[in-house]
């Protein structure tokens, strides 16, 4: 039954100097504005909500908190911080409080705050209603379906692994790598959560937090550019092939915004309710590292965005779902059955139907396949079938490569008498501008990889050089248009 009180959850957070802690977060009796009442009513209808609490949470003593209670089912459990990562200042960070069994992820920007918390025997998100209102969800997540086929493009081309020497034992000093991703947001998508841009900070928090888990924290995942776009959904496959196709007058942008920012690997936010998410390929190149996800509150408890990237990286499902052994015969998530539906897991690729046969119900957890690490004492994964972190490791890099070799690619110059009217190089610091021809003013823009306009120069002679000594070391993009044409340098 569905109420709009529960009072089976307590949650304080200790800070350093406390022993039992200021709890940060208590139930508010404070009416309501009517923005977040329009909100919580929102909230309210969707099928994986089954009950709301109103609180208030003081975002200092999140920041600053060590540990946190939690009390469910009348067992309190002290989870530790894992760590604070600041983005910018205080009001612009992530925490991680976990342990074995428990995890709490949350992401603030400003006053918003969004996150999810997750225990043995429920699943529970903080949303932001409005401006400084907050609510704590118990939520369902088996009322949004999975789906098995949730990918439109089969693995076709013969990939070779990009690690592979000694029988495929890992090297053991791995190299960082940075994967950059776009995020698109229908508008209908963009207006079912409270900010977009903390959005996918909080699902980046999740799935580099699954990477740290499965011993990959070389790996991190960050926001190349997050944007809303105009575009009404009708149902997952067609949102996503016109989202990755081109020229069909449908969120063409991406593609231009893809080379301006940089972005690895493009997610489109939309609103069609008859799937969690879908991916176009499995191990997807650069032409194909498209997917959508769905932002409903039961699809984040099933830690759908991870999910869906995983298919491009090359992750399959579980082998009860999934037996396809391309591109990788190890491959695959992991489903252990237990003695009961709470002593039982899925990794991260998995679904629940080897569980729903046997009478259980399975919990994914926030961790790929993997035979070398353990839940409960119980490995997580098998050598020859059940190892997505080692799919991981193979393919991240070339991943991580996606953006480069599409801005190799893009930078055509326009000519004139087989001469460039236009080109741009970088060189030791110095961006040269060739010109001829070209009577009208250019500009040129300069971005950082998070798609943060540094830089903007009028271009007003034939030829110029520009110095850069004074930006830090780093990856940077220049652009420019002429003639409907977009230039492209990295």
């Amino acid at each position: 039954m569905r109420t709009n009180i529960f009072s089976f959850i307590v949650i304080a957070l200790l800070s350093a100097s406390q022993v039992f802690g200021q709890i940060c977060w208590t139930k508010s009796n404070k009416p309501l504005s009517k923005e977040a009442q329009e909100r919580y009513d929102y909230l309210y209808a969707n099928p994986s909500v089954i009950s709301i609490e109103l609180i208030n949470l003081d975002i200092n003593e999140l920041y600053t908190a060590k540990s946190m209670n939690i009390n469910t089912n009348e067992q309190l459990v002290r989870v530790n911080k894992l760590k604070t990562n600041v983005r910018d200042n205080i009001n612009n960070f992530d925490v991680v409080f976990a342990d074995s069994e428990n995890e709490v992820l949350l992401s603030v920007l400003g006053k918003d705050i969004q996150g999810n918390i997750h225990s043995p025997s429920a699943s529970y998100s903080i949303q932001t209603l409005a401006d400084g209102e907050y609510a704590l969800l118990k939520v369902d997540a088996d009322a949004m379906k999975e789906d098995v086929n949730d990918i439109i493009d089969e693995y076709e081309k013969n990939h070779t692994e990009e690690l592979l020497s000694g029988g495929g034992i890992l090297p053991p000093s791995p190299v960082a790598v940075t994967i950059k991703v776009i995020v698109a947001f229908t508008t209908a998508a963009a207006n079912a959560v409270s900010n977009t841009t903390n959005y996918v900070n909080c699902r980046l928090l999740e799935m580099n937090q699954s990477l740290s888990n499965s011993s990959l924290s070389h790996i991190t995942i960050l926001s190349a550019y997050v944007y809303t776009t105009s575009y009404t959904a009708v149902n997952f496959t067609t949102d996503l092939n016109r989202f990755y196709g081109n020229n069909d007058g449908c969120m063409d942008d991406i593609h231009t915004k893809r080379l301006t920012y940089g972005g690895d690997v493009c997610v489109l936010m939309t609103t069609s309710t008859d799937l969690c998410g879908k991916a176009k390929a499995i191990a997807a190149d650069e032409n194909t590292a498209f997917c959508a996800v769905s932002p409903n509150i039961g699809c984040e408890m099933k830690y759908t965005f991870s999910h869906e990237i995983g298919h491009l990286v090359g992750c399959r499902h579980d082998t009860y779902v999934d037996n396809t052994s391309t591109p990788y015969a190890y491959g695959h998530g992991y489903v252990y059955l237990g003695s009961s539906s709470a002593s039982s897991w899925r990794t991260m690729m998995a679904y629940d139907n080897k569980c729903t046969a046997a009478g259980y119900n399975c919990a994914r957890i926030n961790y790929w396949s993997y035979p070398n690490a353990t839940y409960n004492g119980i490995a997580m994964g098998t050598t020859s079938t059940n190892n997505n972190r080692r799919v991981w490791y193979n393919r991240a890099q070339s991943v991580a490569g996606f953006a480069e070799k599409l801005l190799a690619g893009s930078v055509t110059p326009v000519l004139l008498n087989n001469r460039p009217k236009l080109s741009i190089q970088y060189r030791n610091n110095v961006l040269s501008i060739n010109i001829n021809e070209i009577t009208e003013e250019l500009t040129l823009t300069i971005y950082d990889i998070w798609g943060n306009q540094i830089k903007t120069i009028n271009l007003q002679h034939q030829n110029e050089n520009i110095q850069l000594d004074n930006l830090q070391n780093g990856l940077y993009i220049a652009t420019t248009k002429y003639n409907s044409q977009l230039f492209v340098v990295k």
